[in-house]
Protein backbone atom coordinates (compact mmCIF):
# COMPACT_ATOMS: atom_id res chain seq x y z
CA UNK A 1 0.00 0.00 0.00
CA UNK A 2 1.18 3.61 -0.01
CA UNK A 3 2.40 5.45 2.73
CA UNK A 4 5.21 3.63 3.41
CA UNK A 5 7.55 0.22 2.32
CA UNK A 6 5.92 -1.67 5.36
CA UNK A 7 2.38 -1.05 4.98
CA UNK A 8 3.25 -2.01 0.88
CA UNK A 9 4.45 -5.36 1.87
CA UNK A 10 1.91 -5.51 5.13
CA UNK A 11 -1.22 -5.28 2.76
CA UNK A 12 1.15 -7.44 -0.03
CA UNK A 13 1.46 -9.95 2.11
CA UNK A 14 -2.61 -9.81 3.60
CA UNK A 15 -3.89 -9.38 0.09
CA UNK A 16 -1.50 -12.26 -1.30
CA UNK A 17 -3.46 -14.99 1.39
CA UNK A 18 -6.40 -13.68 -0.25
CA UNK A 19 -5.59 -14.39 -3.61
CA UNK A 20 -4.34 -17.57 -2.40
CA UNK A 21 -7.88 -18.58 -0.74
CA UNK A 22 -9.50 -18.04 -3.90
CA UNK A 23 -7.62 -19.77 -6.29
CA UNK A 24 -8.38 -22.97 -4.77
CA UNK A 25 -12.64 -21.50 -5.36
CA UNK A 26 -12.11 -21.38 -9.33
CA UNK A 27 -13.86 -24.34 -11.48
CA UNK A 28 -13.86 -23.02 -14.97
CA UNK A 29 -11.37 -21.60 -16.90
CA UNK A 30 -12.89 -18.93 -17.86
CA UNK A 31 -12.50 -18.04 -14.12
CA UNK A 32 -8.93 -18.09 -13.69
CA UNK A 33 -8.54 -14.02 -14.88
CA UNK A 34 -10.83 -12.56 -12.44
CA UNK A 35 -9.75 -15.10 -9.62
CA UNK A 36 -6.18 -14.08 -10.10
CA UNK A 37 -7.06 -10.51 -9.65
CA UNK A 38 -5.81 -10.40 -5.60
CA UNK A 39 -2.32 -12.33 -6.49
CA UNK A 40 -1.86 -9.47 -9.09
CA UNK A 41 -2.56 -6.41 -6.57
CA UNK A 42 -0.44 -8.12 -4.15
CA UNK A 43 2.78 -8.31 -6.16
CA UNK A 44 1.66 -4.84 -7.14
CA UNK A 45 2.03 -3.34 -3.65
CA UNK A 46 5.09 -5.43 -2.88
CA UNK A 47 6.19 -3.67 -6.34
CA UNK A 48 5.45 -0.73 -4.61
CA UNK A 49 7.23 -1.81 -1.36
CA UNK A 50 10.57 -2.03 -3.61
CA UNK A 51 10.20 1.40 -5.23
CA UNK A 52 9.86 2.86 -1.35
CA UNK A 53 12.83 1.50 -0.24
CA UNK A 54 14.92 2.57 -3.49
CA UNK A 55 13.70 6.05 -2.72
CA UNK A 56 14.24 6.14 0.51
CA UNK A 57 17.99 4.84 -0.80
CA UNK A 58 17.58 1.26 1.39
CA UNK A 59 18.15 -0.30 -2.17
CA UNK A 60 19.67 0.31 -5.46
CA UNK A 61 18.16 3.09 -7.61
CA UNK A 62 18.40 -0.04 -10.61
CA UNK A 63 15.75 -2.32 -8.60
CA UNK A 64 13.68 0.61 -8.11
CA UNK A 65 13.70 1.26 -11.73
CA UNK A 66 12.66 -1.82 -12.41
CA UNK A 67 9.65 -2.42 -9.73
CA UNK A 68 8.84 1.32 -10.92
CA UNK A 69 8.17 0.01 -14.87
CA UNK A 70 6.47 -3.28 -14.02
CA UNK A 71 4.29 -1.10 -11.47
CA UNK A 72 3.22 1.66 -14.79
CA UNK A 73 3.10 -1.36 -16.55
CA UNK A 74 0.34 -2.70 -14.74
CA UNK A 75 -1.94 0.42 -13.59
CA UNK A 76 -1.54 2.29 -16.78
CA UNK A 77 -0.91 -0.78 -19.83
CA UNK A 78 -2.52 -3.88 -18.31
CA UNK A 79 -5.57 -2.75 -16.03
CA UNK A 80 -7.83 -0.57 -19.06
CA UNK A 81 -7.50 -4.86 -20.70
CA UNK A 82 -7.33 -6.93 -17.49
CA UNK A 83 -10.77 -4.96 -16.29
CA UNK A 84 -13.17 -5.38 -18.99
CA UNK A 85 -11.84 -8.52 -20.27
CA UNK A 86 -11.67 -10.25 -16.73
CA UNK A 87 -15.52 -9.31 -16.18
CA UNK A 88 -16.71 -10.53 -20.05
CA UNK A 89 -15.10 -13.96 -19.41
CA UNK A 90 -17.31 -14.56 -16.51
CA UNK A 91 -20.70 -12.73 -17.70
CA UNK A 92 -23.90 -14.66 -18.53
CA UNK A 93 -25.68 -12.30 -20.14
CA UNK A 94 -25.48 -11.65 -23.57
CA UNK A 95 -25.87 -7.57 -23.82
CA UNK A 96 -24.04 -7.14 -20.56
CA UNK A 97 -21.20 -8.99 -22.25
CA UNK A 98 -21.53 -6.97 -26.08
CA UNK A 99 -20.78 -3.94 -23.90
CA UNK A 100 -17.98 -5.53 -22.27
CA UNK A 101 -16.70 -6.27 -25.51
CA UNK A 102 -16.76 -3.17 -26.63
CA UNK A 103 -14.55 -2.15 -23.13
CA UNK A 104 -12.34 -4.57 -24.06
CA UNK A 105 -11.69 -2.83 -27.14
CA UNK A 106 -10.94 0.37 -26.16
CA UNK A 107 -8.89 -1.28 -23.22
CA UNK A 108 -6.76 -2.57 -25.67
CA UNK A 109 -6.47 0.91 -27.53
CA UNK A 110 -5.32 2.30 -24.38
CA UNK A 111 -2.88 -0.64 -23.40
CA UNK A 112 -1.04 -0.12 -27.06
CA UNK A 113 -1.23 3.64 -26.30
CA UNK A 114 0.24 3.18 -23.12
CA UNK A 115 3.17 1.27 -24.04
CA UNK A 116 3.80 3.23 -26.68
CA UNK A 117 4.04 6.58 -24.59
CA UNK A 118 6.53 4.29 -22.28
CA UNK A 119 9.10 5.49 -25.09
CA UNK A 120 8.32 9.11 -25.60
CA UNK A 121 9.02 9.96 -21.78
CA UNK A 122 11.04 8.46 -19.25
CA UNK A 123 8.89 7.22 -15.89
CA UNK A 124 9.49 9.76 -12.75
CA UNK A 125 8.69 8.71 -9.07
CA UNK A 126 9.08 10.81 -5.94
CA UNK A 127 7.40 10.59 -2.27
CA UNK A 128 4.84 13.35 -2.30
CA UNK A 129 2.98 13.36 0.95
CA UNK A 130 3.31 10.16 2.51
CA UNK A 131 2.72 8.46 -0.92
CA UNK A 132 4.38 8.20 -4.15
CA UNK A 133 3.84 10.19 -7.08
CA UNK A 134 4.59 8.65 -10.44
CA UNK A 135 4.67 10.75 -13.91
CA UNK A 136 4.98 9.41 -17.28
CA UNK A 137 3.78 10.55 -20.87
CA UNK A 138 -0.12 10.26 -20.13
CA UNK A 139 0.19 11.73 -16.70
CA UNK A 140 -2.40 14.29 -16.92
CA UNK A 141 -3.62 13.43 -20.89
CA UNK A 142 -7.85 14.11 -19.59
CA UNK A 143 -8.88 11.86 -22.24
CA UNK A 144 -6.91 8.81 -21.32
CA UNK A 145 -7.48 9.72 -17.82
CA UNK A 146 -11.54 9.49 -18.75
CA UNK A 147 -11.21 6.20 -20.74
CA UNK A 148 -9.03 4.62 -18.24
CA UNK A 149 -11.86 5.25 -15.44
CA UNK A 150 -14.22 3.90 -18.20
CA UNK A 151 -12.54 0.68 -18.74
CA UNK A 152 -11.71 -0.28 -15.52
CA UNK A 153 -14.72 0.89 -12.94
CA UNK A 154 -18.03 0.62 -15.71
CA UNK A 155 -17.02 -3.35 -16.63
CA UNK A 156 -17.38 -4.06 -12.36
CA UNK A 157 -20.73 -1.90 -12.58
CA UNK A 158 -22.04 -3.99 -15.75
CA UNK A 159 -21.57 -7.11 -13.96
CA UNK A 160 -25.03 -9.96 -12.60
CA UNK A 161 -22.84 -11.01 -9.85
CA UNK A 162 -23.68 -8.67 -6.61
CA UNK A 163 -19.60 -9.32 -5.02
CA UNK A 164 -18.25 -8.21 -8.58
CA UNK A 165 -21.21 -4.93 -7.98
CA UNK A 166 -19.80 -4.43 -4.33
CA UNK A 167 -16.42 -4.34 -5.79
CA UNK A 168 -16.91 -2.01 -8.18
CA UNK A 169 -18.48 0.44 -5.41
CA UNK A 170 -15.51 0.54 -3.36
CA UNK A 171 -13.67 0.74 -5.90
CA UNK A 172 -15.16 3.67 -7.62
CA UNK A 173 -15.03 5.50 -3.84
CA UNK A 174 -11.41 4.98 -3.69
CA UNK A 175 -11.11 6.49 -6.94
CA UNK A 176 -13.39 9.55 -5.76
CA UNK A 177 -11.66 9.81 -2.42
CA UNK A 178 -8.15 9.41 -4.02
CA UNK A 179 -9.13 12.60 -6.68
CA UNK A 180 -10.42 14.56 -4.32
CA UNK A 181 -7.32 14.47 -1.57
CA UNK A 182 -4.03 12.91 -3.65
CA UNK A 183 -4.21 14.24 -7.17
CA UNK A 184 -0.21 13.82 -6.91
CA UNK A 185 -0.42 10.47 -6.25
CA UNK A 186 -3.46 8.92 -7.82
CA UNK A 187 -1.84 5.76 -9.29
CA UNK A 188 -0.52 4.66 -5.88
CA UNK A 189 -2.82 5.28 -4.10
CA UNK A 190 -5.90 4.03 -6.25
CA UNK A 191 -4.30 0.92 -7.15
CA UNK A 192 -4.30 0.71 -3.11
CA UNK A 193 -7.73 0.99 -2.52
CA UNK A 194 -8.46 -1.51 -5.73
CA UNK A 195 -6.04 -4.38 -3.93
CA UNK A 196 -7.85 -4.29 -0.55
CA UNK A 197 -11.48 -3.89 -2.38
CA UNK A 198 -10.32 -7.58 -3.72
CA UNK A 199 -11.45 -8.86 -0.72
CA UNK A 200 -14.93 -9.08 -2.61
CA UNK A 201 -13.26 -11.32 -5.77
CA UNK A 202 -13.05 -14.19 -2.94
CA UNK A 203 -16.44 -13.31 -1.53
CA UNK A 204 -17.76 -13.99 -4.97
CA UNK A 205 -16.21 -16.63 -5.36
CA UNK A 206 -17.36 -18.04 -2.31
CA UNK A 207 -20.59 -17.04 -2.33
CA UNK A 208 -20.81 -18.64 -5.94
CA UNK A 209 -19.54 -21.90 -4.55
CA UNK A 210 -21.64 -21.89 -1.98
CA UNK A 211 -24.97 -21.63 -4.41
CA UNK A 212 -22.98 -24.12 -6.36
CA UNK A 213 -23.43 -26.61 -3.74
CA UNK A 214 -27.08 -25.64 -2.27
CA UNK A 215 -28.38 -26.57 -6.00
CA UNK A 216 -26.58 -29.53 -6.62
CA UNK A 217 -25.97 -27.49 -10.07
CA UNK A 218 -22.61 -27.00 -11.75
CA UNK A 219 -24.37 -24.55 -14.27
CA UNK A 220 -25.13 -22.37 -10.97
CA UNK A 221 -21.10 -21.39 -11.20
CA UNK A 222 -21.34 -19.32 -14.31
CA UNK A 223 -24.88 -17.73 -14.09
CA UNK A 224 -25.94 -16.61 -10.23
CA UNK A 225 -26.94 -13.36 -11.26
CA UNK A 226 -29.05 -10.20 -9.47
CA UNK A 227 -32.62 -10.93 -9.89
Amino acid sequence: MCFSAEASFISGGLIGLIGGATLPKVRYKAEWLFASMPLWFALHQFEEGLIWLSLEDHLPSAVGAWAKWFYIVYAHALLPTFSPLMILLIEPGRIRRRLLGVLVVIGLALSSFACWSFSRAPIEDDIVNHSIQYQDYISGNAWFATLYIITTCVPLFLSSYRWIIFFGVVNLLGLLVTALFKKLAFTSVWCAFAAVASVFVYMHFQRLRRVEATTGDGAAAQGWQLT
